[in-house]
């Protein structure tokens, strides 16, 4: 699903990767881009359960945040926050 939104220019999936090990972490993403409004959404992120309460999910969010207003010039971003997925951890006391 990432890639045909990606193919059809509403998303950015990126995969996550640990700095010193190179190791696949997870993914995130940006996603409902709007060109015309010069808006898009964070979010979308999946990390591996030994990377969570880390500052892996922290730098990825800045790392949206700086390609959004630096480069793809975006004048807004939200924060995508994936109800099911949060209705999902607290129902199996992941957090």
């Amino acid at each position: 699903m990432a890639l045909e939104q990606k193919n059809q220019g509403t998303h950015i999936p990126f995969t996550i990767l640990e700095k010193v090990s190179g190791k696949v972490i997870r993914t995130t993403r940006i996603g409902d881009i709007e060109v015309t409004n010069r808006n898009a959404e964070i979010g979308w992120t999946w990390l591996s359960p030994a990377y969570w309460r880390a500052r892996v999910n922290t730098e990825c969010k800045y790392l949206l945040l700086q390609y959004c207003f630096e480069q793809a010039e975006h004048t807004r971003s939200e924060w995508s926050e994936v109800r099911g997925k949060l209705k999902h951890l607290l129902e199996r006391k992941y957090v």
